[in-house]
């Protein structure tokens, strides 16, 4: 009996461990990550004092904290998500569109705003209003006297919804769907043209008629990425250096592979899809470069995780130092520009708190000459890029 008594007794604490460990391994999860996954800020743990002023409000509240941290939340919550999506077409969130042959849209930055992105992307940014603020923006760079007669160059890069608008599925609203086939069919007043004049004259670049041209490749933008990549970018460039009077880069290596769909790999689904990748063996990293524009820009940005990165080239296009200043489409994008540059500073803007891009340009400036400013975004921050000063 003494031993059948110590055997329950261990069985009943191991019983009692394993149904504690999805509340105990809330300590062992990183919160920042945890947020991540949600996409949203963590439910605060509900005050003490609501448990006396209102009892079923303090549960509501800590049930709704609980489920977010418990653990294995994440593990949990990606294995439901795989088999909806798998076995019965499901998306992991609302804010994401499953289209037509296998292509994925990334419909909203949040699902509290559900479309906003095909909205800002289809519809606001093609405006006649915009498009004349584009010009303006580009005429008060360009003056002689802002940056010494330093180029400054606006591209605009399209996303899945206008390139791809055929593929986006009938949950997509009329209006929204209406308005990205507008586009995709080359009806934008986005399409204004501004070759260089002159030596410092300005380059305003959408290069979506020519990368509609190629759209025809199943792995020319990835069909599960919200950002392009490979072959998509390569043409973004090469025409930038067009309107430069310039030819593309020669020791470019592009290569089909395949890879994970990055809009689902947020979600920890791994979906492969074909893509391209993009190789230049005469490009580096410049960590001096970079490291010396971290430290001129830190007091404008919020913590020390904004974004940047820094190339040297050893066989240029165009033997010049470039500052590109942009969203998070500038990420992907820098590399490949930097093909054509000797040297290529990129910075993401989206966590600036302190200051405007100017400020950014003036202080890299006093720490690196530079030859050309270049400001590159998604289509759909278009009147975004029309107020930076």
């Amino acid at each position: 009996m003494a031993r059948f008594g110590a055997g329950g007794l261990i069985l009943t604490c191991v019983l009692a461990l394993l149904l504690a460990m999805p509340v105990l391994g809330i300590a062992l999860q990183d919160m920042n990550q945890l947020a991540e996954f949600h996409n949203h800020a963590l439910s605060p743990w509900p005050d003490v004092r609501l448990l006396l002023a209102d009892p079923a409000a303090y549960v509501r509240a800590s049930r709704t904290s609980l489920i977010e941290r418990i653990y294995p939340v994440q593990e949990a919550t990606r294995t439901q998500k795989t088999v909806l999506l798998r076995w019965f077409n499901e998306p992991p969130e609302p804010r994401i569109s499953l289209g037509e042959d296998g292509h994925i849209f990334l419909n909203g930055g949040s699902n509290e705003n559900l479309f906003g992105l095909f909205a800002s992307a289809c519809e606001l940014a093609h405006s006649e209003s915009v498009a004349s603020s584009l010009q303006s923006a580009l005429r008060y760079w360009s003056e002689p006297t802002r940056l010494s007669g330093i180029p400054t160059d606006f591209v605009v890069i399209p996303t899945a919804a206008t390139v791809y608008a055929d593929k986006l599925p009938p949950s997509t609203p009329a209006n929204l769907r209406q308005a990205c086939l507008e586009r995709m069919n080359g009806r934008s007043a986005l399409l204004f043209s501004a070759h260089p004049s002159a030596r410092n004259s300005p380059v305003f670049m959408y290069p979506l008629l020519e990368m509609l041209a190629a759209k025809g490749d199943p792995a020319f933008y990835p069909k599960g990425n919200w950002h392009p990549a490979g072959l998509s970018l390569q043409i973004a460039r090469n025409t930038y250096l067009e309107r430069l009077g310039e030819k593309g880069v020669p020791a470019e290596n592009l290569r089909l592979d395949r890879g994970p769909a990055e809009i689902l790999l947020t979600y920890g689904i791994v979906w492969e899809r074909p893509l391209y990748v993009l190789s230049n063996p005469l490009l580096a990293l410049d960590t001096h470069f970079n490291s010396l524009v971290r430290s001129a820009l830190a007091p404008l940005f919020r913590g020390d995780r904004f974004i940047t990165q820094a190339f040297h080239n050893a066989r240029p296009v165009l033997d010049q130092r470039v500052l590109m200043l942009t969203d998070s489409f500038g990420d992907a994008s820098a590399e490949v520009f930097a093909g054509a540059f000797r040297k290529l500073i990129q910075v993401n803007l989206n966590d600036l708190h302190a200051g405007r891009p100017s400020d950014v340009i003036a202080r890299v400036r006093q720490a690196i000459p530079l030859d050309r400013v270049i400001f590159l975004i998604q289509e759909g921050n278009a009147q975004q890029l029309a107020g930076w000063r």
